[in-house]
């Protein structure tokens, strides 16, 4: 992993905003990963590295009633990162029998989500 905290990419995010993690984050097959909010961050920025259209992520937009809500998937790329807004619940569910690995970088646990993407926008 540090190796890939010295990628060019990692030391801009880390210029900018003061801090810099990456790590790779597996689900396993035929396995969910519960709703959730990520802890000690508000964004992250996913690379698929092993995906398959099976394992999914999908967020909450709102609740319609207890236990009924809508929610939308999220649309990755294979090798292209996408920026989640992580202060919103999500989960994983991976019905294949095989694993999903994803490459996820965050910044400082206090960047907020529009803050990382706007200056993203900006290195295009």
């Amino acid at each position: 992993m540090e190796l890939l905290l010295k990628t060019k990419f990692c030391k801009i995010l880390f210029d900018k905003f003061g801090y810099v993690d990456a790590r790779f984050l597996k689900i396993n097959p035929n396995t969910i990963y519960n709703w959730h909010i990520d802890k000690g961050r508000k964004c992250a920025i996913n690379f698929p590295v092993v995906n398959n259209k099976k394992a999914i992520t999908l967020f909450k937009q709102y609740e319609k009633r207890e236990h009924i809500f809508s929610c939308y998937e999220v649309d990755y790329t294979d090798f292209r990162p996408t920026i989640l807004d992580t202060t919103y619940p999500h989960c994983i569910i991976n019905s294949w029998p095989e694993e999903r690995i994803m490459l996820t970088v965050s910044t400082h646990k206090d960047c907020s989500y529009e803050e990382v993407k706007s200056f993203l926008e900006t290195l295009k």
